[in-house]
Formats: C-alpha cells, structure tokens, sequence
C-alpha cells in the first residue's frame, strides 16, 4: 500500500491548497482538486483496501464463529467472550474497534500510514531480492503442510523477537496491554506491529513459495487457533498441549504479569517449539490475571493509544537496550 501512504499523506497539501485557492477566488480548481480526492478516496477505500482484506476478513470471522460456538456450552454464557463483548470493559471496547477495523480492511490503511507505505513497499522490493520458491515442495498438499510448520517455527523466532528487540516490544505490548481474554484479543495489535509482521512473513512467502490460496488456509487455521488460545476456556489439550498444540491455557500463561512468567511459551500453533527451545513454561502455575505492568493504555481512547505507543517505539530506538520489563508476549 505504498501508494496508500503516498495518497493519505498528500491529502493534507491537496487540501490545504484548495482551501488557499477558495480564498483566492479560485472556485474551480477548489472544486476540481476536492473532486479529485473524493474520487481517490473513493476508490482506495472500497475498491483496493476492501476487495484485498476481503479473504482476509472473512477468515477472521470464521476462525471467532467457531471458537464462539464453544465457549457457551463450555463456560457458560456470563464467563464467554459474547457476554464480555456485549458488556464492554475500556480494554475489551479496544479490542472490538481493532477488530472489526480488521474485518473491514480500515487496518490495513492504518498499517500503510504508520510505516509511511514501507509495509507495501518492502515487499515488493524483496519480490525483486529474494530467490523465489527456493524451499517450496512440488506436492501441493505436501507443500501446504510444509509451509504450516515451517511458518509456524518462523513465526515462534519472530515472536521472540518481538520480545526482545527494545523498539519492537514497545508495539507488541500493545497487544499485551489487553486486561481481559476474549476471542478477538488475538486480532488486537498495533499498525506498526502488523507492518514488521507483514515484512516478515513477505519475505518467509517468497522463498517458501506460500501461494494466495495456501495463505488464505493458513490465515483460517491460524485465525482458528488463536481465537481459541486467546479464549478463557480451561483446556489444557493434556498430553497432546504439553508437547505438540497451544492450549488456550499454555498461551494464557504468555499473557501474564507475574514474573515466574516472563519470556514463555512463545509458539502460536506448535507448542514443539517452545519444548525445543527451553522457553517451556513448566510452573505448574496458572495466572488469574494478564496483561503488563505500568500498562500505560486503555484508557485515552484508540487514537491516542496508537500514536502514543508509536512514540514510545521511537523513543525506543534511542538508545538500543534491553527492556527492562521483559514480559512474555504474544501477538496471537
């Protein structure tokens, strides 16, 4: 969406020129350039951004349908996400305007204007870089199955990254700051956060060979999975959750503010990586609460939230350190 950023970020000159030629008596080239970005707008919004988070949304609706079905015989309606969403908290309030910003496809608009268009740009570039399909398998169900491990052990380094890195934790723990766990706390994330996200996985895409459809799968079992480990149901998969699959109770623990906690269970959907890489949480302890310490949002509303947190990313990477209150995290 690099034309995207072009576009938003020119809005403000075009306008203020047409506002400074309605002063001047220029009435037709007020109305010329207002029609211009009408029509512009017009366009970006619902014919590109829409039609290309169109699957992308739909995914999203499917993977919190089917975790929705299960928490009402399970918890019981008062203890389900659907009584949270309808009885909003400021934290859960968040939770629901990044959602269906997702849905709709706003966020990806969103995504292109904190990265200045990067977002769009990077990968694009990388297309021209990296050597394509250099690790792809010629079975396509064979490759469907690679690309949903091999993604998944990407996205496990990614995440640690996301911990680690000082500038990219301070837009991780935005999804962190949320207070309560509900099916759509997997979709709450900052733009800039989706952006280096989005990078990754583009550059993982080409090389691996990821095609549209094969995304569009991985996106569902994901959308799935994360609904279910950001949900508060009580399983904990037994066997199966300590050494092959996430449980919703594994991924709970990542959310927590205690401190035995810090830094653990990391995996989205393989709980194998965590086990290979000594990042197993093996406690015992299961947290009543989650979310971070000096949780500084949820409660100045979504904007400010937003720009505020791209500050403290800025100001992250001035000087690099460690940050001091190494949480675990997850984006999902």
């Amino acid at each position: 969406m690099f034309y995207t950023a072009l576009l938003v970020s020119a809005g403000a000159l075009v306008l203020g020129a047409a506002w400074y030629a309605n002063l001047h008596g220029g009435a037709a080239m007020y109305a010329k350039l207002g029609g211009w970005l009408a029509t512009e707008l017009h366009r970006l919004i619902f014919n590109r951004i829409l039609s290309e988070n169109s699957a992308y949304g739909l995914t999203y609706l499917a993977g919190t349908a089917a975790v929705l079905a299960l928490e009402i015989p399970v918890l019981g309606y008062r203890n389900s996400s659907i009584f949270r969403l309808l009885h909003p908290t400021q934290t859960t309030m968040m939770d629901i305007f990044i959602y269906v910003a997702r849905v709709v496809g706003v966020f990806g608009l969103l995504i292109s204007i904190f990265s200045l268009g990067l977002a769009d740009l990077v990968p694009r570039l990388l297309q021209h870089v990296l050597p394509a399909k250099i690790f792809a398998l010629q079975n396509p169900i064979l490759q469907t199955v690679w690309l949903i491990i091999v993604m998944d052990f990407l996205k496990y380094w990614m995440h640690r990254l996301q911990h680690a890195v000082p500038f990219w934790w301070e837009v991780h723990k935005f999804h962190h700051a949320a207070e309560e766990m509900n099916v759509i706390t997997t979709a709450r994330g900052h733009p800039i956060d989706d952006a280096f996200r989005l990078i990754y996985f583009a550059a993982a895409a080409i090389v691996f060979g990821a095609s549209p459809m094969q995304l569009v799968v991985l996106g569902l079992i994901e959308a799935v999975h994360a609904g279910l480990s950001h949900s508060m149901l009580p399983w904990n998969f037994g066997w199966v959750g300590r050494w092959i699959l996430v449980a919703p109770t594994v991924h709970r623990v990542h959310h927590s503010p205690e401190s035995i906690h810090y830094d653990r269970n990391f995996s989205a959907i393989f709980v194998t990586w965590d086990r290979l890489f000594g990042t197993y949480d093996t406690s015992g302890i299961l947290n009543a609460t989650i979310g971070v310490n000096d949780n500084p949002y949820n409660k100045n509303g979504l904007v400010r939230d937003l720009v505020d947190c791209a500050v403290r990313c800025a100001r992250a990477l001035l000087p690099i350190r460690r940050r001091p209150d190494a949480l675990t995290g997850a984006a999902d």
